[in-house]
């Protein structure tokens, strides 16, 4: 990425979908039950899995290359496949849906945006991540960076298409598995990203005293942030109850994504108190 020319990125996405496109378009066109579905896995797989291959491959043979990090393309990759994916979910069952030639168009467009967005958010990552730490709010903002994309974007996938429940029989137990799912996504990235971010490193706690205070604090941010996000909280009330579940609406992401990183500095935050009363009563004592 030194080339500060939009042509060499230009020219990067349309070879990425040179190489992704063609097998699985081949195999939605031939509009076969199997086959169709068998598109879509193989387009999802390829779009995480390939463009890493031709990294390596360009690094080794060229010395650069214009994809983001392993890690942080992944990490894109993975949240723009769910994303664009909940959106292109929206039009199934519409008239466009329908009809054979449009059909195979928004198949086409769903697979050109999917490789634009992927890319475009691992490249936002990689900026990030080349500066994590730097800034005064780094702290705040790094861990939701961390946390939020992959379950928001899960969350998006499930419930941002209209949901039809006329056709369902019996309990939705479905829906409620995959909101369970969700949650349990939110839980699990949120306090790995909190134990990890601010996990105390000999680098930069030498002081034993020093590290099991950050230990406490990760504890009370933790703590914090699972109070504010318990089913009987008003403050989550308030988020899920604005939240237009399965309604084609932006909001599904947005809503979320507002409430959760409001959340997460606060816990953040409030955490901060824990290092301020041990330096104070560590300079008292001196």
């Amino acid at each position: 990425m030194n080339n500060p020319s939009w042509r060499p990125y230009g020219l990067h996405l349309a070879w990425q979908c040179v190489w992704l496109i063609p097998v699985p378009f081949g195999a939605f066109v031939s509009d076969k039950g199997f086959l169709t579905v068998l598109s879509f896995l193989v387009f999802s797989l390829g779009s995480l899995t390939v463009p890493l291959l031709q990294r390596h491959r360009q690094v080794r043979n060229q010395g650069y290359t214009l994809y983001a990090s392993p890690g942080m393309y992944f990490y894109g990759a993975l949240t723009g496949l769910m994303l664009v994916t909940g959106f292109f979910d929206s039009l199934i069952g519409t008239s466009l849906w329908q009809n054979y030639y449009s059909r195979v168009i928004l198949y086409a467009c769903w697979m050109i945006v999917t490789i634009l967005v992927q890319n475009l958010l691992a490249w936002v990552f990689d900026f990030w991540k080349k500066r994590r730490r730097k800034y005064a709010w780094s702290e705040f903002f790094d861990p939701v960076l961390y946390a939020l994309p992959i379950p928001l974007s899960f969350m998006t996938m499930c419930f941002f298409p209209v949901l039809d429940t006329t056709s369902l029989d019996g309990p939705l137990i479905g829906v409620f598995i995959l909101l369970g799912l969700c949650v349990f996504l939110l839980i699990a990235f949120v306090l790995a990203s909190f134990a990890l971010y601010f996990y105390p490193a000999k680098e930069r706690f030498p002081q034993t005293g020093d590290r099991i205070v950050q230990l406490i604090r990760i504890l009370c941010m933790s703590l914090a942030w699972l109070a504010l996000n318990m089913p009987a909280s008003p403050y989550i009330r308030f988020v899920v109850g604005h939240t237009p579940l399965s309604e084609n609406s932006i909001l599904t992401l947005l809503v979320p994504l507002a409430g959760e990183t409001i959340s997460i500095i606060a816990a953040v935050a409030g955490s901060n108190l824990i290092p301020l009363i041990w330096n104070r009563l560590h300079r008292s004592q001196a």
